[in-house]
């Protein structure tokens, strides 16, 4: 394990020269220089930060709007050091940039609020700037600093290893372990026998990593069980971050990546309320809220309690000491949203300024600098523009069912919700799919230039092509002449699901049982367009060239012998490019827990040159040519 705080494990932070807002040390006229294209806009451009002088330059232009980059917080002091080894400097592995939001943050933690819970701090940093890195360097500073117990929660389960990889490239051999896979529900301390959990060590001390998903899960509804380790996910977190302290409040790191996954507090919603109720169960914890989308609302920031805005009221003084800290400019947060939601988005800047003059938040995003947009427009053929207009008199004849059945009183009340809701995911379907043959075109353009193609999608039509498997039995799942098309089982499944075939006494409705038959004819005979997903990874060369990092289970497979279509599963058995160490602890980034962070390292180390992904996979996920990846197979990325 790393040493514990001493000279030689710790980076003194040196404070940027104050002469100039943007200059960190003798390379300052060079750092206005590059400013100076943006000095017209709102925004300025950087590499360095201007609140320390360490650290390399980061390596891709950042940029923050004027107001807060002109915003400077406290000046770093003597005392402000963070503790992690000098190395970690010296080697370049944090930038200017992340040590600036690393220290800050690092400040932060040792500071109280009024109630004598820690306080917090936003790291509010954009794609590309490195929130991955900044928070591992703080979970090593706080593990220096004696806390030998803290928490990562994320979005997905394919994020945890990127968790250790961001540890590993530090140099940390803080033990990690997933909760997902202890199975078993108890006080963690006491599950020594369990695989995963051995991977803390004998203390059982390290980073436990899990999801928003796990954290909500129990195995009772009970309200009063919410904290018990043996019912709970929830209660197994709390039992382990207080149980070294031997009090209520716990000493490690509580770092809620993709934190805008709790931003519905005011909703009620379980996520939110498990989020804000962790915070009040571990006061004497320092908080991290990770997410480059989690002030973008005022009404989103309810559950960042610990950054010091409003009241205290939740946060009881500890041990009946008197309260810490300077009083919140506002005295709950009703009244913050109150007035930031008056004064409209110049309000919303007003709060990213105090922040930032609180020295509680980080806020660049990559500059873009070099890149380019374009907006390629789709030219429909005559053969597309007859079938949009077919369907959209398809959808019209469907509507005029549906206001016959609910006039005659056969239908529910939801039913012209229902077909408003599916006739909007028909044409979004068939819209995307119209996209494919130039998405194709376009990407085998790229590939021919020795360039490596990124295809989006919002969607994988699983949920429908799910519906229509199960309501078949085995080979017959699936047309055998073709891929599968969501805009027709969408319609068919809307057709059949929604409308009413018989009366309150159970005779069959005739006209509608005939009417429904000639709409679904109608329906197949418009010879929609198969899944954007299975026709483009098909086109582009099959599974073999194409990584598909997404949120489905299975997907369907062309045979080229006999041209049938198959269902298979996505899921297959993790793959291992490495042996575990001896003691069954991680093998860290070699093994592969899941099928997208496959696909994914796949595609980062250029064994495939084409990545399609999708929103469920999208959060947090790294797409950039990965050196670490060529190792394990031939030949590097083109530049």
């Amino acid at each position: 394990a790393l040493p514990a705080s001493s000279a030689g494990s710790s980076s003194h932070v040196t404070a940027a020269p104050s002469t100039s807002a943007r200059g960190a040390d003798d390379g300052e006229e060079e750092a206005e220089d590059e400013e100076a294209p943006a000095n017209a806009s709102r925004f300025a451009m950087f590499r360095r930060s201007a609140v320390v002088a360490g650290g390399r330059d980061h390596p891709d232009p950042l940029c923050e709007p004027h107001a807060v980059r002109d915003t400077q917080p406290e000046p770093l002091g003597p005392d402000d050091d963070v503790r992690v080894p000098q190395r970690i400097v010296d080697q370049g592995l944090l930038s200017s940039t992340q040590l600036e939001a690393v220290a800050l943050a690092a400040r932060r933690f040792r500071r109280s609020l009024p109630g004598g819970a820690r306080a917090g701090f936003l790291l509010g940093d954009g794609t590309g700037c490195g929130k991955g890195r900044c928070i591992a360097a703080l979970i090593i500073d706080q593990w220096n600093r004696g806390a030998r117990r803290h928490v990562w929660i994320s979005a997905t389960a394919d994020l945890y290893s990127d968790a250790i990889r961001d540890l590993k490239d530090l140099g940390a051999n803080i033990p990690c372990c997933s909760l997902s896979r202890v199975k078993a529900y108890g006080a963690l301390d006491s599950l020594a026998g369990n695989a995963e959990v051995r991977k803390l060590g004998k203390q059982c001390d390290g980073v436990l990593f899990l999801t928003y998903a796990m954290l909500v899960s129990a195995r009772s509804k009970s309200v009063d069980s919410l904290a018990d380790p043996g019912s709970s996910r929830f209660g197994q977190v709390i039992s382990w971050l207080t149980h070294r302290s031997g009090e209520t409040k716990g000493d490690g790191l509580i770092c809620f990546d993709e934190a805008h996954k709790a931003k519905n507090l005011d909703q009620n919603t379980k996520v939110a309320r498990l989020v804000d109720d962790l915070q009040r169960r571990c006061p004497g914890c320092a908080v991290l809220y990770a997410s480059a989308t989690g002030a973008t609302e005022v009404s989103h920031m309810q559950y960042m309690s610990r950054l010091g805005l409003w009241g205290d009221g939740f946060l009881p003084q500890q041990d009946g000491g008197e309260a810490t800290g300077e009083r919140p400019p506002f005295e709950d947060f009703e009244r913050f949203r109150s007035l930031v939601l008056k004064g409209g988005m110049p309000a919303m800047e007003l709060v990213a300024v105090q922040l930032k003059s609180m020295g509680a938040l980080s806020c660049r995003s990559l500059a873009f600098e070099g890149t380019s947009f374009d907006l390629a427009t789709v030219r429909l053929g005559a053969a597309a523009r007859k079938q949009y207009d077919e369907a959209c008199e398809l959808w019209r004849d469907i509507g005029r069912l549906v206001e016959l059945s609910t006039d005659q009183g056969l239908a529910k009340k939801t039913l012209r919700s229902e077909y408003w809701a599916a006739q909007q995911r028909f044409f979004k379907g068939l819209v995307v799919a119209a996209k494919v043959p130039d998405a194709v075109r376009l990407t085998k353009e790229a590939l021919e230039r020795g360039e490596s193609v990124v295809i989006s999608l919002w969607t994988t039509n699983e949920s429908v092509t799910a519906k229509a498997a199960q309501a078949v039995d085995g080979d017959d799942a699936q047309d055998a002449d073709g891929f599968a098309s969501g805009p027709e089982l969408t319609a068919e499944q809307f057709l059949e699901r929604h409308f009413p075939t018989v009366d309150p006494s159970g005779a069959a409705i005739t006209w509608a049982v005939e009417a429904i038959q000639s709409l679904k004819a109608r329906v197949r005979s418009l010879r929609l367009p198969p899944n954007p997903i299975d026709e483009l990874t098909e086109r582009l060369g099959g599974s073999q060239a194409v990584a598909e990092m997404s949120g489905r289970t299975h997907r369907q497979i062309l045979d080229p012998l006999t041209g049938e279509v198959r269902s298979e599963p996505r899921n297959g058995p993790a793959k291992r490019r490495g042996r575990a160490p001896a003691g069954g602890a991680p093998a860290g980034e070699n093994v592969v827990d899941s099928i997208n962070v496959a696909e994914q390292r796949a595609f980062q180390g250029g064994r495939k040159h084409i990545a399609i992904i999708t929103e469920a996979a999208s959060a947090g996920i790294s797409l950039h040519s990965d050196r670490r990846e060529l190792a394990a197979g031939p030949g590097a990325p083109a530049p």
